[in-house]
């Protein structure tokens, strides 16, 4: 997976291609889709833990991708099928409240199906739309670190929006999609993954504000330099709402508060002394983190609008994690590092290094 220079949107209305996803629907359905809409997972250059403290993130789409076939039904139902499993969740519209109150938007179909009902909570008269036939095809690695679910989520807005004609803008589809992963799933995620989907464009990064969502596309200049980004599996998988990541994020909230700030974000390096002497060792080290990974941000940043591309991966290079560099997936899940294009030998060697500790990790 890479990053490579071209200005093209990466989240959009697809127009051919993707005839699997084609298939799909018209085996279900009997039918032609009325459009295939498509958003692309995200791996993070810089920016760990900080968009829920209202920080600054910098991550980039990737070239793998949700696409969605949908077509208009005529009876208020909702259905939602996937290449990835035999379930069809069929489902009418007006009901789904009542199905999130029953715990029933639990699996896979609570990302498309939360995206529905969040439109619904901000405006959308479900009960006057028409109904609709989703299908769900993705290349994005699952619990992987490279927000499968956001692709899935963002891909599912833009079709929404498309044929009820709802005139979002894709900053407020953003925010749609993080609250169905929040409030539908029970993902205590920020905005970062949905941000960087629905904004992103080829050979550039998006430079994010999550305090006031104010955005901003930096090119990476990746050609220029020589440079490639190689998204590496680790073979390592975690889930936002059972694993460590929500257990951090309250610890983060619990520090704020105890600082007396609004949210991390609002602490400067200078304020980490008097930190350290509140809280315990272990806050400490998460909110010490978060300071520094916001100054890191900027300062990689400032190096990309400068034509510095090889200057800002000091900064990555400063959070000393082993030899992968910047991880994404906060902290678990895949890494992406950024090394001189060598061509295929140098992916065959990664290839070698990763099986091996594929093949370490089982004998533990």
């Amino acid at each position: 997976m890479s990053s490579r220079s071209s200005r093209r949107r990466s989240s959009e209305r697809q127009s051919n291609g993707h005839d699997g996803t084609h298939t799909l629907f018209r085996d279900l359905t009997g039918r032609d889709p009325d459009g295939l809409w498509s958003a692309p997972g995200r791996a993070n250059l810089i920016g760990e833990h900080t968009d829920y403290n209202e920080g600054f993130v910098l991550p980039f789409a990737i070239d793998r991708a949700a696409t969605v076939a949908a077509g208009v039904r005529t009876d208020g139902i909702i259905r939602v099928a996937s290449s990835q499993t035999d379930d069809v969740v069929t489902i009418p519209l007006s009901e789904l409240d009542r199905a999130r109150r029953d715990g029933l938007l639990h699996n896979w179909s609570g990302y498309p199906l939360g995206v529905a009902l969040v439109l619904g909570e901000q405006g959308a008269d479900l009960s006057s739309l028409p109904g609709i036939d989703l299908v769900i095809d993705s290349d994005v690695p699952v619990g992987a670190g490279l927000s499968s679910s956001a692709a899935v989520e963002c891909s599912v807005a833009l079709a929404l929006d498309d044929i009820w004609q709802l005139g979002l803008s894709r900053q407020e589809l953003a925010v749609v999609g993080q609250r169905a992963e929040n409030h539908v799933t029970g993902a205590p995620t920020g905005i970062m993954d949905q941000s960087a989907s629905l904004l992103g464009v080829q050979g550039a990064a998006v430079f994010l504000d999550c305090r006031n969502l104010e955005a901003e596309t930096v090119p990476l200049h990746l050609d220029e330099a020589d440079l490639s980004i190689l998204v590496i599996d680790t073979r390592v998988t975690h889930e936002h709402a059972t694993g460590g990541y929500s257990a951090r994020r309250q610890s983060c909230r619990r520090a704020a508060r105890e600082l007396g700030v609004p949210a991390l974000r609002d602490l400067s390096i200078e304020d980490l002394d008097a930190a350290r002497q509140l809280l315990d060792e272990e806050t400490f080290r998460r909110v010490r983190h978060v300071v520094t990974e916001d100054q890191r941000v900027l300062d990689t940043v400032r190096a990309l609008r400068e034509r510095w591309t090889p200057r800002c991966f000091p900064c990555v290079d400063a959070r000393r994690l082993r030899d992968l560099g910047p991880r994404t997936g906060c902290g678990r899940g895949n890494c992406s590092r950024c090394r001189r294009d060598r061509g295929a030998d140098d992916r065959g060697r990664i290839r070698r290094r990763r099986d091996r500790a594929g093949s370490d990790r089982a004998d533990q």
